[in-house]
């Protein structure tokens, strides 16, 4: 059980279980039943001391979880003792919860604190995804017609809590609403941290499993992380695509303010008896940072299964709204000399919603010659689509005040419907598709009593179904475009870059560019890490037209940021957990300004239990890291790591970025044969040099380079081979 769990209470008798539990005799009960609930302010509260809660531990951290109403706090662990108890190390002093009604009323787990005694009732628990648990549910007493359940889930084999906030109307009306707030931390809640401790966010959000990354959006995970306190926290949100949901973060007078909720806009109506769930809130304490992101990683894969895209586009380009299909024709005819080999149509074609006709003069009326026209441009054609206009009216629509009909795609005449409307498209010619948010009014979200990231959701999953078996991608439209910038790229890269190793589709990013502007080394390399497509607003040109060929020459790095409680992180990890292969070595690249880390921080060290051996290109010299810190980075470095093995290793190419481990191919052992062999698929730099380690005392008999026979440079444990720019096959017999 890899989190501590313990009942406390003020006046105590203990034993002990696989866990401890403390229980307080209980207080004397009222002779009668409580009053109605009402939301009038509740009476102050207990101190800790003596409220009954539960603590929850993770490393130097524990998580006090209050019976009375709730509340939740985060406290460095001190030995038991009086000072302790009454002036606790906080880092979290308090997180609440509350629940918004449409009609504007805001119910606080203080209020239902104070509508009667509650309950907690702990039982076993078992999640599909992540296995058995103990769930432990505060049940309140009714207020306003809602029944509240509470809970924190502790799962058996892994280190992080699940909190959920689950709605039941129990009254005889229907009630609406608009949201949940599972966390509320007041400004100068969050304290006790160093001037060394960063808050960073990651800026994501989910559109029908993809996620959508804007740096101006909400976040999806909120870390928080000390060095010199020892405080590593990551809050975050496993969506459902019920809810518009996401973090908010502020600054109030120098304190930091933040709030985690499940939007249901326009409201969400709760019949009698019915129920409704918050998105969970994922909660790691004291764990690694960039462990804390695999595993949370590793749940967002099987909630964002139907964003599954194999075929994405590595990048597009497109035009202005108020340009039309010739000019598109002119763009995407440049865009495919520079590797651009997609072109999309932007969200201003259809001449009335609903109709699939081109609107004039912009597009043809029929739109599939606007697909042939950009296909004799020689790229594949997109269309932009608001999926939810109707043609026709049915039981599965509705009108809004401006006469357009609307399908409901949460019904399954509705969801026809709109599958219909994306066939239809695909067979005029189109490749992918990109769904912006629908233009469906709030009205009409509101008389098919589905909030609108509902509506999103179930559109998405009827575009998905209609194009299955194809090649055709559905993706959420562009919601940012960033400027040539580093930690714009690394943020964007950092938010989506585990996700994708599932094959998750994911929303593509505009890039900004000046005809003349060519981004600086690092931006560079940030921009290749970035594995979602980019969009051009109109094709580059001039030098910027020659950076971004350069660009998508090459495949984007498959790298995992291993710093993510920055929101742009500087320390990136390369083909941990991707296709592992024993024989191949790891990279890390620091970009400047990175701290000093501790190499047994690195996943490649959780995943193994052993340091890996740290490496580094020093003028054509191979030089071995001594000790498990690696000092900060001054400038962009690269630095190789192997887990050493009794057999040889490929290591990487020296001097490329990444050390070109993603363009090694088949590299294999034979045992039998005593050959380490396989493929280096180029461009490489001038120059360019493959680095091998040998076991003691193992040494080549002979090397050869695509064939042909060549002599090796051997020094020590390291191997080194020149090979061509182009690539090389090489095979060492040993």
């Amino acid at each position: 059980m890899l989190f501590a769990l313990r009942f406390l209470c003020a006046m105590a008798v203990t034993f002990t279980l696989s866990h401890t539990v403390v229980l307080a005799a209980p207080a004397k009960a009222s002779a009668k039943a409580p009053a109605k609930a009402t939301t009038q302010a509740p009476a102050q509260k207990l101190p800790w001391t003596l409220r009954e809660h539960y603590t929850f531990s993770g490393g130097p951290l524990r998580l006090d979880y209050a019976k009375d109403n709730g509340e939740w706090r985060i406290k460095l662990f001190q030995e038991d003792s009086e000072q302790a108890r009454m002036n606790p190390d906080l880092i979290l002093k308090e997180v609440r919860f509350s629940i918004e009604l449409a009609d504007g009323r805001v119910l606080t787990n203080d209020m239902f604190g104070a509508a009667g005694e509650t309950f907690l009732d702990r039982g076993p628990a078992v999640w599909e995804v992540a296995g058995e648990g103990t769930h432990y549910a505060i049940q309140f007493q009714p207020l306003e017609g809602l029944s509240v359940e509470h809970a924190v889930t502790m799962l058996k084999q892994w280190n992080f809590l699940l909190i959920t906030l689950k709605v039941k109307n129990i009254s005889e009306n229907p009630i609406s609403i608009q949201k949940i707030v599972t966390a509320e931390i007041p400004a100068g809640s969050l304290c006790g941290l160093s001037e060394q401790a960063e808050i960073g966010t990651c800026n994501m959000v989910f559109r029908g499993g993809h996620p959508v990354f804007s740096p101006e959006g909400l976040s999806s995970s909120l870390r928080i992380y000390d060095p010199v306190r020892q405080v590593i926290v990551n809050i975050a949100l496993i969506p459902q695509g019920k809810a518009a949901s996401g973090i908010f973060s502020t600054r109030e007078s120098g304190q930091w303010h933040g709030r985690i909720e499940s939007d249901f806009s326009p409201a969400k109506p709760l019949a009698p008896g019915a129920s409704l769930e918050a998105d969970p809130l994922w909660l790691s304490l004291g764990t690694a940072p960039a462990l804390q992101d695999s595993q949370y990683s590793y749940l967002l894969y099987h909630f964002c299964k139907e964003g599954t895209t194999l075929d994405q586009p590595r990048a597009w380009v497109t035009v202005s709204d108020t340009a039309g299909l010739s000019r598109l024709k002119s763009e995407a005819g440049t865009a495919a000399a520079l590797g651009i080999t997609h072109a999309l149509i932007p969200g201003n074609w259809e001449s009335k919603p609903g109709s699939l006709e081109g609107g004039a003069p912009l597009y043809p009326r029929n739109i599939n010659e606007a697909a042939s026209a950009l296909q004799a441009a020689g790229v594949t054609p997109g269309i932009t689509l608001d999926a939810l206009p109707a043609k026709s009216g049915g039981g599965h629509t509705a009108k809004s005040a401006d006469g357009q009909l609307w399908n409901n795609p949460c019904v399954p005449e509705g969801k026809a419907a709109v599958k219909d409307r994306i066939r239809t498209l695909y067979s005029k010619g189109f490749g992918f598709f990109a769904l912006e948010a629908s233009a469906i009014p709030d009205d009409v979200l509101l008389a098919f009593g589905i909030s609108r990231a509902e509506a999103d959701t179930a559109a998405f999953s009827a575009a998905v179904e209609a194009v299955q078996g194809t090649k055709a991608a559905v993706l959420p439209a562009a919601a940012s475009a960033l400027p040539l910038n580093r930690d714009a790229w690394l943020a964007a890269a950092s938010a989506a870059a585990r996700i994708r190793e599932g094959d998750i589709g994911i929303a593509p990013v505009g890039v900004l560019l000046n005809t003349d502007q060519t981004p600086d080394f690092e931006t560079r390399l940030a921009l290749q890490m970035w594995p979602g497509p980019f969009q051009f607003v109109d094709a580059p040109s001039g030098s910027a037209g020659r950076f971004v060929s350069a660009l998508l020459a090459r495949p984007p790095f498959r790298a995992r940021p291993q710093d993510p409680c920055r929101t742009a992180p500087l320390i990136w990890l390369t083909r941990a957990g991707i296709n592992i292969n024993p024989y191949v070595g790891e990279a890390i690249m620091q970009f400047s300004g990175a701290s000093s880390w501790n190499v047994s921080d690195l996943e490649c060290f959780n995943a193994t239990g052993s340091l890996p051996v740290v490496w580094q290109d020093t003028e054509g010299k191979i030089a071995r890291h001594d000790g498990v810190v690696i000092p900060a980075a001054a400038h962009a470095t690269t630095l190789g790591l192997l887990n050493v093995l009794p057999e040889p290793m490929f290591c990487g190419i020296s001097g490329e970025p990444m050390l070109g481990l993603y363009q090694a191919k088949k590299v294999q052992w034979d045992a039998s044969k005593k050959i380490l062999a396989g493929n280096l698929e180029g461009p490489f730099m001038k120059d360019a040099v493959a680095v091998f380690y040998l076991p003691n005392g193992m040494q080549p008999r002979s090397a050869s380079l695509g064939g042909k026979s060549v002599r090796p440079q051997v020094s020590e444990n390291w191997l080194l081979l020149p090979i061509d720019p182009a690539g090389n096959s090489f095979e060492l017999h040993f």
